[in-house]
Order: structure tokens, then C-alpha cells, then sequence
């Protein structure tokens, strides 16, 4: 869910410009964890902003605007992305323990 500690924005990647595969091993290539890499359209964002925001060497990322939401509303709104996502399934993934030297053994496809 987007927070306060984010501005309210939900971080994502843009599907049109770089695959799940990539996608994912650019995150944990930063040392972040993963479970796999699920998506939303941007008709499923509905009226909230969607905006590039390249980083350092990353022009695939993007930010999806929850700002003028109450917390309720916000938490709604993930839900609804969430379910989306999970409705399409996973395009990477899931995993069960995913770190920056990639997928378990007995878990990559």
C-alpha cells in the first residue's frame, strides 16, 4: 500500500518498457526481497496520477498517486489493485524466499 513514509505514491515498474524477469532482478539486485512480480493496468489505477519517475539508471520506474485519498480510501484501492493482480497471477514468481543471489533451488521455474 502506498504510505505516508512514500509520499502516498506506490512504487511500480512499467510493464511496456521492461519484463517481469528483468523487473524483479533489478530489485533484488539492490538487496531488496521479493516473492515474484505481479501486475496492474493502468485503466485498473483508475483516476489516480500515474507518472514516469526514472531512477539513477532505471528509466522503467514509475509511481502510481494515492495523495488525495483518506486512509480508508487508500486501503480500498490497494485492495482492489491487489485483487486485480492476483486475478491475472503471477508473471515472476512467486517464491518462496527471494533475495539478491535470486530464487531457492527448489523454487525457480
Amino acid at each position: 500500500m502506498a504510505t505516508r513514509e512514500h509520499g502516498f505514491e506506490l512504487s511500480v515498474d512499467n510493464g511496456d518498457t521492461v519484463s517481469a524477469v528483468d523487473a524483479f532482478r533489478h530489485f533484488t539486485g539492490q538487496g531488496k526481497q521479493s516473492a515474484g512480480v505481479l501486475a496492474v493496468t493502468k485503466a485498473e489505477c483508475g483516476e489516480r496520477p500515474v507518472r514516469p519517475d526514472p531512477v539513477d539508471d532505471w528509466p522503467h520506474h514509475i509511481l502510481v498517486g494515492f495523495q488525495a485519498m483518506s486512509h480508508k480510501e487508500r486501503r480500498d484501492a490497494a485492495k482492489a489493485l491487489l485483487m486485480a493482480a492476483m486475478d491475472r497471477g503471477w508473471l515472476y514468481g512467486p517464491f518462496p524466499a527471494i533475495s539478491a543471489a535470486g530464487p531457492t533451488p527448489h523454487s525457480a521455474p
